[in-house]
Order: C-alpha cells, then structure tokens, then sequence
C-alpha cells in the first residue's frame, strides 16, 4: 500500500505546473485552483512516467469522472476522483472513489473503495471563495 501512495504523490502534483502561471503574486480561489486542476487532468497529463486523464468533469462539483491512470508499473481507474484543497489553501490533493487496479509487473490485480493522495504544495495563494460559489 505504501508502494501505491509514493506512486500516486505524482497524480496530485502533475497539474500543479498549470497553477504555475507567467509569474507574480496571482491570487486565486478555490474554485480557480478545483476548475484548473480538473481541465489539466480532464485533458491528460504527464509528469516522469505518471500518465493521468478523465474522461469528464462534473460542471457543479467539478468532480473528475472516469479517471485512469498509468504510471509505467500501475494502471488504475477511479470512477471519480474530488480535488480537495486544504483548510489554509496551501496544499491540494486527490481523493479517489472506486478504484481498481493492477501492477502490471506482479501481476496483482487491487480494488479500494477510495484512497487520498499525499497534499502537494501550491504554487500560488489562495483567496476566499467566491460568493457565487457557495
């Protein structure tokens, strides 16, 4: 199980870069950081050799629908995955609803009915919610 965790750090990280931006002290809200994390994933993203994509996003929870990922030794699908930013709005991280697997050099096949990736630092500070968002 521990094996799994250091292998799915990455899956939180990969959009990270998309929060990255042209530089400066940017702020932005949750929802900003959810909806940017949900498109670079949505779209497919690569970090070393964790491959990650979905194949929707729920528009009111923006929620990742049918998400598989590929890591070289993994493959796995979650039926649904929530971005999930910490109370001070410094980290982010993944959790991960239905999931199936398998490692493909062992051979062992996996099923959890969820699992949380480690948080990953953001790049950029958050902001208070939008109104409209609550």
């Amino acid at each position: 199980m521990r094996r799994l965790s250091t292998h799915l750090v990455a899956l939180a990280s990969i959009p990270v870069a998309a929060l990255a931006g042209c530089g400066g002290e940017h702020q932005m809200t949750e929802r900003d950081i959810r909806e940017r994390f949900a498109i670079a994933l949505r779209d497919g993203a690569a970090s070393g050799m964790t491959e990650v994509s979905a194949k929707s996003i729920d528009p009111e929870t923006l929620d990742l629908i049918d998400v598989r990922v590929y890591d070289g030794s993994h493959i796995m699908h979650a039926d649904r995955a929530e971005i999930l930013i910490s109370p001070d709005g410094r980290t982010v991280s993944l959790r991960l609803h239905g999931v199936v697997g398998a490692n493909t050099e062992e051979g062992r096949l996996m099923e959890l009915p969820g699992f949380t990736t480690d948080p990953v630092k953001l790049p950029r500070r958050l902001v208070s919610s939008d109104p409209s968002s609550s």
